[in-house]
């Protein structure tokens, strides 16, 4: 078992990005009728794709999958439960914040 390295991390986020934001946006503009990106709708979609998805997925995502990398807890290796997913996100989210200087990740 290795860590995977920033590169591969970064390719697998953008992988994610580029393949659920699109939907994300159309599911979010038919529920609303605006399709707009920032809809906040479509944060709360994403918001649980990235959530949900590595729960049940066992630590993948779409872009982790293609990439074949895959989250784990630290401590066992085990796949992340909701808890740590949960963490995960928000930790993300402050830290976006934080050095960004923006309210845009929430």
């Amino acid at each position: 078992m290795y860590k995977a390295g920033f590169w591969i991390r970064l390719a697998a986020s953008v992988l994610d990005s580029l393949i659920i934001s699109i939907p994300l946006v159309i599911i979010a503009g038919v529920l609303t009728g605006n399709f707009d990106a920032d809809e906040p709708i479509a944060r709360l979609l994403s918001a649980l794709y990235s959530i949900l998805l590595p729960v049940y997925w066992y630590g993948r995502t779409i872009g982790k999958r293609i990439c074949g990398i895959r989250i784990r807890q630290y401590d066992t290796h085990e796949p992340p439960k909701i808890g740590t997913m949960l963490m995960r996100v928000v930790v993300a989210g402050l830290v976006y914040v934080l050095t960004l200087g923006t309210c845009a990740a929430f």
